[in-house]
């Protein structure tokens, strides 16, 4: 199988939320279970759709979080592929610079 994924995919144990755009509130919880740069991988027994838009937030440490708009790019029984939809901005700076760290630990 060909790696489509543009960034190093780093296994993670993470605790995060989503909910969706149009929701003021990331109240369903998800463990995060791999990231690359472009996305990724959680668990959840909420059912979700391909094309799906959801709001992330992600604890990155207790009390420090990130939220990143994310689109559901597939589903697989209770695991979810999401990529991020919005690479800009403070939030996705944020994210890049956590990513960078855990694969930096991680090699």
């Amino acid at each position: 199988m060909t790696e489509k994924r543009a960034g190093h995919r780093s296994l993670i144990e993470l605790a995060a939320s989503f909910g969706m755009p149009e929701d003021s509130v990331a109240d369903q919880p998800v463990q995060i279970n791999n990231i690359s740069q472009g996305g990724f991988c959680f668990s959840s027994h909420q059912q979700l759709n391909v094309g799906q838009q959801l709001n992330l937030v992600i604890e990155v440490e207790p009390g420090n979080n990130i939220e990143i708009l994310v689109k559901v790019a597939w589903t697989k029984e209770n695991l979810f592929g999401v990529q991020i939809c919005k690479t800009t901005g403070p939030d996705f700076e944020r994210f890049i610079e956590f990513y960078r760290s855990v694969v930096s630990r991680n090699n």
